[in-house]
């Protein structure tokens, strides 16, 4: 083959390749937008809630916990572990519908229990 045949066939090659590549990318940065919006829109519906604020005590999944930080993006609690160690979880705004939150309204007598009523 001749080299001007070798330079069309690449010309044509990369002619061909240059759209796919634009769509591609524009596909990757429309669904990394689409998470972040969504996380926007969980976090703002966390943060207008007016049964949740930073601060305020919580059983998270089992366990006594703090809101110490409500973000658009993610929210971050104090997690207090049976063996005295203090956690912080950065949970996803997203994650937060599938997570078991109750919050603490009254403190009564614990008698052993790890925060479960």
């Amino acid at each position: 083959m001749e080299l001007s045949a070798l330079n069309q066939i690449s010309f044509d090659i990369a002619t061909l390749a240059t759209p796919l590549i634009g769509i591609s990318i524009a596909m990757l940065f429309g669904f990394a937008l689409k998470d972040f919006i969504n996380n926007t829109i969980y976090g703002i519906k966390f943060i207008c809630a007016e049964h949740w604020a930073a601060g305020q005590e919580v059983i998270l999944e089992g366990k006594r916990a703090r809101i110490i930080k409500v973000g658009f993006y993610e929210t971050v609690f104090q997690v207090e572990c049976p063996n005295g160690r203090v956690l912080w979880r950065y949970i996803a705004n997203t994650n937060l519908v599938n997570l078991d939150i109750s919050r603490v309204i009254r403190e009564g007598d614990n008698n052993g229990h790890t925060g479960q009523c």
